[in-house]
């Protein structure tokens, strides 16, 4: 079956690293946890704090965007609406970034704050979110329906 599922969960993938430390400053914004101020104030801090997340991001997150090629492989298998295999993914998306939150949640609450790990998690979750529903999946219809014929 031909389908573009390993640019597509990439493209997610990367989508919801590099955006989510951005989202992450912005909900502690909105959650008057910094001002704008304190958070532009010291420019080498923003850009150091930005990189640490992408890159803690990229280390925790590999084993489980590779959890995610395979699931969205196996649902594009399967014959149903694109729209309803998106939100299939979606979920499923979903579902992966808490699972991975929740494993390191022990690691990650014993030397840092869980407020804002799931502040993080928020922000990981809207990457991930709008990385599935922008991010074209093609699945070729036709093969589709010859392999679900052959079952």
């Amino acid at each position: 079956m031909k389908n573009n599922a390993l640019q597509y969960t990439f493209r997610v993938w990367i989508t919801s690293v590099i955006i989510s430390p951005l989202l992450f400053g912005l909900i502690l914004i909105v959650r008057q946890v910094v001002t704008i101020s304190e958070l532009f104030n010291d420019g080498l801090w923003l850009m150091t704090m930005y990189l640490f997340l992408v890159v803690l991001q990229l280390v925790f997150s590999f084993v489980t965007w590779l959890v995610f090629l395979l699931l969205v492989n196996i649902f594009s298998l399967i014959t149903l609406p694109n729209p309803l295999i998106k939100l299939a993914i979606f979920c499923i998306g979903i579902l992966l970034a808490i699972g991975t939150y929740m494993v390191l949640n022990d690691l990650i609450g014993l030397i840092g704050d869980r407020d804002n790990l799931i502040n993080l998690l928020y922000a990981n979750c809207a990457g991930i979110g709008w990385g599935v529903w922008y991010y074209d999946l093609d699945i070729n219809t036709k093969e589709q329906e010859s392999i679900a014929e052959e079952i």
